[in-house]
C-alpha cells in the first residue's frame, strides 16, 4: 500500500514537471510535444508492463522451460497492448496519459496497418531474441540449468548455450533502438525510426470539446 502511494506521489510530480515545464511547438497544423513528453510516456507504459517482468523472472528461476510456455500469452498481451490499444484509443496507457496521441502521417486516426508496422519494428527483433532464449534452455537439461545457485550465474549459463547468431542480433537491435530515440531528437515532428516505417507521428491530444481534433487541424492546414 505504501509502495503504491510513493509511485502514485512520483507520478503526479513528474506529470506536473511534464506539464509545466516541457512546452509543445506547433509544425503546420499539428502540435507536437518535445523529448522528453515521449520519454516519461514510454517510463510509464514500461511501470504498467513491469508485472509481466516479473512473472518472467519468477518462473525463470523456477522452471526451466518457462520461456517456452511463457512465449505465447506473453506475445498475445504484448500485441493486445501495443496493437489494438493504440488502434482503438490513439495510443498506448502511457501515451494517453501524457496528452499524446498517435496518427498517420496526414493527421488522420490510425489504421491496423500502422499500428501493426510499428509492432513489427520491435516485436520482430525481440522475437529473435525470444527464439534464442527458448532454443538455449532446451538445449539444456534440468541438472544443468539448476546446478547454479543464484539468477546472475543462471542468465549467464543460459546465454552461453544461447546460438551463434543472437550475439550479432542483440547489437543490431540495440544501435536500432538507439537511433529510434537519437531520431526524434533530429527532425521537427519528432518522428523516431518505427514512426518513418509506419507512416505515423506522434502529436499532442486536443480534448473534446475544444471545437479541434487533431485530425481536422491539420485538414484545415492542407486547405
Amino acid at each position: 500500500m505504501i509502495t503504491s502511494v510513493v509511485v502514485f506521489e512520483w507520478w503526479l510530480i513528474l506529470r506536473f514537471w511534464i506539464s509545466h515545464y516541457v512546452d509543445f511547438f506547433r509544425v503546420g497544423g499539428l502540435m507536437y510535444y518535445k523529448f522528453w513528453r515521449r520519454m516519461a510516456a514510454f517510463c510509464v507504459d514500461c511501470i504498467i508492463l513491469s508485472p509481466l517482468f516479473v512473472v518472467s523472472n519468477f518462473g525463470d528461476e523456477n522452471f526451466r522451460l518457462f520461456k517456452v510456455y511463457w512465449f505465447l500469452p506473453a506475445n498475445i498481451f504484448c500485441a493486445f497492448y501495443y496493437v489494438y490499444l493504440p488502434y482503438r484509443f490513439g495510443g498506448t496507457p502511457g501515451k494517453r496519459i501524457f496528452g499524446l496521441r498517435m496518427l498517420r502521417i496526414n493527421g488522420e486516426p490510425l489504421k491496423y496497418r500502422e499500428v501493426i508496422l510499428r509492432f513489427l519494428t520491435f516485436w520482430l527483433p525481440g522475437l529473435g531474441v525470444s527464439v534464442a532464449g527458448m532454443m538455449a534452455v532446451w538445449s539444456l537439461t534440468d541438472a544443468q540449468y539448476f546446478s547454479v545457485a543464484s539468477a546472475l550465474d543462471r542468465s549467464r549459463l543460459v546465454t552461453m548455450a544461447m546460438p551463434s547468431w543472437y550475439n550479432p542480433l542483440t547489437v543490431v537491435w540495440g544501435m536500432f533502438l538507439w537511433g529510434d530515440w537519437g531520431a526524434i531528437l533530429m527532425n521537427k515532428k519528432r518522428r523516431a525510426l518505427h514512426d518513418f516505417i509506419a507512416g505515423t507521428v506522434v502529436v499532442r491530444d486536443i480534448p473534446h470539446g475544444s471545437g479541434a481534433s487533431p485530425g481536422n487541424a491539420r485538414e484545415k492546414d492542407v486547405a
